[in-house]
């Protein structure tokens, strides 16, 4: 089984997504308090209920509040079966794209990843220059990163992980190319594990496809 293991607090995760999942709020990690997730769940749950009690009003005018203990308790029980409605999550869902488009260093896959290219990266990297297929790595639109591409066409191509196949993971590339394609964008996806199981003749097939896609 393959282990993977925080590189702040050095915890052992079994699987990728719940590793990337806990580096986001690992106290160790020197983004935590920055997380552009934290920082929309904190503004946008501020600007949804826009409502003053008596102890906003208070502190707005520069009175001192003092809550009782029995107060506290009774607020911390509300707030833990309080939900959400949908339409106050999706508020927030759109808020934090917003803004993850208008500020892309901020988002999470940039800030818990490392800036090196990973094997299946540099493979096609050196495959592309090799077959002169005209790709260039890695270009930044709006939150998401394309793994290779020609701006010219208008095409990229991604080389997917593993985790790209989860349910959670399916419906994110979905939304993903759906954003793209609104911009006039065309790709096509390569699973690497699917990929280096294949034979010799199988990989030309492969390499055929991309050159007869990046025409």
């Amino acid at each position: 089984m393959e282990i993977f293991i925080c590189k702040y607090c050095n915890k052992e995760y079994v699987s990728l997504r719940s590793l990337r999942s806990h580096e986001r709020l690992c106290k160790e990690n020197p983004n935590r308090s920055i997380s552009p997730f934290v920082q929309y769940n904190k503004s946008e749950h501020k600007k949804l209920s826009g409502q003053s009690n008596q102890y906003t009003k208070a502190k707005r005018e520069g009175y001192k509040v003092v809550i009782s203990e029995e107060s506290h308790i009774k607020r911390s029980k509300l707030a833990k079966h309080k939900k959400m409605s949908d339409i106050a999550k999706q508020k927030i869902s759109n808020a934090r794209k917003k803004y993850l488009e208008e500020h892309p260093d901020k988002v999470p896959f940039k800030l818990n990843h490392s800036s090196k290219k990973s094997y299946p990266e540099q493979y096609f990297e050196e495959l592309f220059e090799k077959e002169n297929i005209p790709l260039l790595y890695h270009k930044q639109i709006g939150r998401y990163e394309l793994d290779f591409y020609n701006e010219d066409l208008m095409k990229y191509v991604e080389i997917d992980g593993e985790q790209h196949y989860s349910p959670h993971m399916i419906e994110h590339d979905k939304e993903r190319t759906e954003y793209l394609k609104n911009l006039g964008w065309e790709g096509i996806r390569i699973r690497w594990g699917k990929y280096k199981k294949m034979n010799e003749l199988e990989k030309l097939y492969q390499i055929d496809l991309i050159k007869n896609f990046i025409k």
